[in-house]
């Protein structure tokens, strides 16, 4: 079924989760941390934005082949990002196993869609008539896709947690390796880290304490991230919000 009028796409982020008491061990999170809220991020490159009436043609290509795919009507997928990218090669740099691709470059799009079966994602040629899937996340595993960690206080707590590209993921107290919790994200929980992991690079995140902190809280993260942009520094501290939050409902599990 093809709709009278494409859906006008939304600027993707991850919106951390309101914020809980912590655990009692826990000290809780400082008031600047406030500061990063209900900000919208701004990409330190420059993707196609987001504000326009219509997505392109290209964008829209890759909602159709996706609800070919899956059977559904595309009225149910809706478009969580894209931005303009340089492809280096005639397979728009998903070739698949003994294939052949001409070398010259190729202009086109990356392109982020929501399902109801999760997060798919697609390199197109600018005219949309070559579309590619980019290979689901479970494929990229062993290696783990986030691994965050807080750690400091008067108490001396310790936690990291580890997320899996399959959404499994495990919480320790790392300061014994004690096991607090594991198993797998929330459908939600997954699709909000899921975008984020399509849309964003390998990148690294810290967090220090001020001088002369009352607490000297550190947190940080590592991203393994399988896109292309670098988040800027009011993204960072909006995925590392969310992992605050998630690691503290996993560990109240």
């Amino acid at each position: 079924m093809t709709p009278t009028s494409p859906e006008t796409p939304s600027e993707t982020q991850i919106e951390a989760p309101p914020k809980t008491d912590a655990p009692t061990s826990e000290p809780t999170r400082p008031p600047e941390k406030s500061k990063a809220e209900g900000k919208t991020p701004q990409p330190s490159t420059t993707p196609e934005q987001l504000t326009q009436d219509e997505p392109p043609a290209a964008v829209e290509a890759a909602r159709q082949h996706l609800g070919r795919e899956l059977a559904i009507d595309i009225y149910d997928i809706t478009i969580a990002h894209f931005q303009q990218r340089q492809f280096k090669d005639g397979c728009l740099e998903l070739a698949q196993p003994g294939e052949m691709c001409t070398q010259a470059l190729v202009a086109g799009y990356r392109v982020i869609l929501r399902a109801r079966d999760g997060i798919h994602a697609f390199h197109t040629n600018r005219a949309g008539s070559g579309i590619r899937m980019v290979p689901l996340l479970d494929q990229f595993k062993p290696a783990p896709r986030i691994v965050w960690q807080r750690s400091g206080g008067i108490a001396g707590l310790c936690r990291r947690l580890t997320i899996q590209a399959d959404g499994s993921y495990q919480l320790q107290n790392c300061l014994d390796a004690s096991t607090l919790s594991e198993g797998s994200l929330a459908g939600d929980q997954f699709s909000r880290l899921a975008t984020a992991f399509y849309q964003y690079g390998k990148h690294n995140f810290a967090r220090k304490p001020p001088a002369n902190s009352a607490d000297m809280i550190s947190e940080s993260y590592k991203f393994m991230g399988a896109g292309y942009l670098d988040p800027p520094a009011g993204d960072k501290q909006t995925i590392n919000d969310f992992l605050f939050g998630l690691a503290g409902e996993l560990e109240r599990k």
